[in-house]
């Protein structure tokens, strides 16, 4: 049975993730001095409006704090993407200066000098970079949001970009919007071709709304944590008040057998979902919440989104 932690942040957040993975030991990751261990935070965008874009630095840093002792190779990583390129991204959010604060390389991985070429479709096939392949374990570091956007497209049936969606973001292409009209093979690909993840989410300010960049922020206060993407992103789902099955790609990984999104059959350790669940607003597609998109994304400019409290 796949087990999944729940913890309130209080006050400490470093606090708040040392526990939520302590409650999944026996982790059971078979980690030696050599090994290789990625950081892969949420860093889609160069703008982190009201702290509920991209994964907060104090998660992060938590994390790697966490595994520091193990004396292991350990980097930050990140992509291009169609917003602009890794290092312009992190460095405006903060964690390059992260990297160096913690004496840890940042890379980005669309320069990797090995990419493997794995086919999906007659015309499209995917380059994962070798060492985010070769990587002995991905620390797995998403934002609990809603969205619906795939590229360019609405897709009310992508409902969330939680942990199997932050790991589509090692692709190497700048350009994975072309991946969008194959997306949920492409999530679910990603996810069979690591080698172990473990998922530690940040829900002290996460996202509902029009995510995954211009939803409207919800002062949630939690962290959850597991060793199976697919199960994390169930508990998630349980908790922002929405139907995992209602997401496409998590509901599909669950038929291949890749994890448990019935959260009945999940050892939920920690705060029980009952304590923790409320109803995030789903995303919405019509010209009134496009026009409040764009005017949001100028209003911002002069004053921060209001955060909804629990």
């Amino acid at each position: 049975m796949d087990r999944v932690s729940v913890v309130k942040v209080q006050g400490s957040v470093e606090k708040a993730v040392f526990k939520a993975v302590g409650l999944l030991e026996p982790l059971n990751l078979d980690l030696k001095q050599d090994s290789l261990i990625l950081f892969k935070p949420n860093v889609c965008f160069h703008v982190n409006f009201s702290g509920a874009v991209v994964t907060d630095l104090r998660v992060v840093e938590a994390a790697i704090k966490y595994f520091k002792g193990l004396n292991c190779r350990m980097m930050i990583a990140e992509t291009d993407n169609m917003t602009g390129s890794a290092e312009k991204r992190c460095a405006s959010t903060g964690f390059i200066d992260l990297a160096n604060k913690l004496n840890i390389p940042f890379i980005n991985l669309s320069k990797d000098e090995k990419l493997e070429n794995f086919p999906l479709t007659d015309d499209i096939s995917i380059g994962l970079p070798k060492t985010a392949l070769e990587a002995d374990l991905i620390v797995n570091l998403p934002k609990m949001k809603t969205s619906a956007f795939s590229g360019p497209r609405f897709r009310k049936d992508l409902l969330i970009t939680i942990a199997m969606k932050n790991v589509f973001g090692l692709i190497a292409s700048g350009k994975k919007q072309k991946y969008h009209k194959v997306l949920d093979d492409v999530i679910i690909l990603v996810n069979q071709l690591l080698k172990k993840q473990l998922v530690i989410v940040d829900g002290v300010i996460a996202m509902e709304g029009n995510g995954p960049i211009h939803g409207d922020p919800v002062n949630l206060n939690l962290i959850v944590a597991g060793l199976n993407p697919v199960s994390v992103d169930a508990v998630c789902c349980s908790i922002m008040g929405l139907n995992p099955q209602s997401c496409s790609y998590l509901k599909k990984a669950s038929e291949k057998g890749m994890g448990e999104i019935d959260v009945s059959k999940v050892e939920i350790v920690g705060e029980p979902l009952n304590n923790v669940r409320m109803k995030f607003k789903c995303p919405e597609f019509d010209v009134r919440s496009l026009l409040r998109i764009v005017g949001k994304h100028l209003k911002y400019q002069f004053k921060p989104s209001r955060i909804r409290n629990v």
